[in-house]
């Protein structure tokens, strides 16, 4: 999706659920996100624990060209 400011679609939404399920009982104390309303959708679903999210704009997918 690269940098469109898409949300988040029910496969990401139902993914999300899964991994928060995952991640529940982990001790984590800090979520980094891209600032994308799909990625902090993301980040918020997983957040189970109620801990901070840093929004981070440098976590936005990138367009590096071919690669081969």
């Amino acid at each position: 999706m690269g940098q469109l400011d898409i949300p988040l679609n029910e496969k990401g939404l139902s993914q999300a659920k899964q991994v928060g399920k995952v991640l529940e009982d982990k001790n984590i104390t800090k979520i980094y996100s891209s600032d994308l309303q799909r990625a902090t959708k993301t980040a918020e679903i997983i957040n189970t624990q109620n801990i901070p999210i840093e929004l981070v704009t440098t976590f936005r997918e990138h367009t590096l060209g071919r690669l081969d």
